[in-house]
């Protein structure tokens, strides 16, 4: 399908608003505040600045929004009007090109809620119904990448 065609926004019907969405510009400082903190950077791959400033946070969504449609899929994760966190899958090689690997954060704040499980299961939908994905893999150091996939199903 058509990156044009492609829906920009997910929701879920809860007490909250919880979506996946494109990156704004606007979202730089609450970016730059989860990923300042170390509970967040502990779960996170190297290779990450700290602190994590509003001007890596204009980098990163700039990168973003000009990456390779067919290869990246990252998105905020909104609750009720604010990024909260990140969501991405994004596409392997080779043998592997129907198949992307999940990454992903939530500010420390709304750990616990549900969230994680919503917008993974809101991400896993969008790849498999719009794009050529056929499997979705999760590489974590800890136990809670598993146990957010399990209860996605």
């Amino acid at each position: 399908m058509k990156q044009e065609q492609m829906k920009d926004t997910y929701e879920h019907k809860s007490a909250m608003k919880i979506s996946i969405r494109k990156w704004k510009t606007t979202d730089a400082k609450s970016l730059a505040s989860a990923l300042s903190n170390r509970k967040v950077m502990n779960n996170l791959r190297d290779g990450l600045p700290y602190p994590y400033t509003e001007k890596d946070a204009l980098e990163y969504i700039h990168f973003i929004n000009n990456s390779d449609a067919n290869d990246t899929f990252a998105y905020a994760i909104d609750v009720d009007g604010t990024a909260v966190g990140s969501i991405g899958a994004f596409r392997q090689g080779n043998i592997h090109s129907r198949t992307a690997e999940l990454g992903y954060y939530l500010a420390e704040e709304y750990w616990g809620k549900g969230i994680m499980t919503e917008v993974v299961r809101q991400l896993c939908e969008k790849l498999f119904i719009e794009t050529d994905i056929l499997r979705v893999q999760e590489w974590s150091g800890i136990g809670h990448g598993f146990i957010c996939l399990y209860q996605t199903g």
